[in-house]
């Protein structure tokens, strides 16, 4: 068909209403404005924030994996300790 003539079998349907999550709306919006601002950090003291952040990641690993370990297992866990050599 050519774009002048008019096309058979349209229809308009009802349309729904969009459900519109604010709080997810919110964080992406706030992680996509810390994304920019690690791109406008300086490449010299990129290295020095990419450190920080990979130390926090692990703080907040470490913390998950505990309340996931039962407390029997916490002392196992900790207590690795070298053995005495005489």
């Amino acid at each position: 068909m050519s774009p002048l003539t008019p096309q058979k079998h349209m229809s308009v349907k009802s349309g729904n209403v969009e459900v519109v999550d604010v709080q997810k709306k919110l964080k992406k919006q706030t992680d996509e404005e810390r994304r920019l601002a690690e791109m406008m950090i300086p490449k010299k003291k990129k290295r020095l924030y990419q450190k920080i952040m990979h130390a926090r990641k692990r703080k907040a690993k470490e913390v998950k994996v505990q309340w996931l370990v039962p407390n029997f297992l916490k002392k196992n866990v900790n207590s690795r300790k070298r053995p005495k050599v005489h």
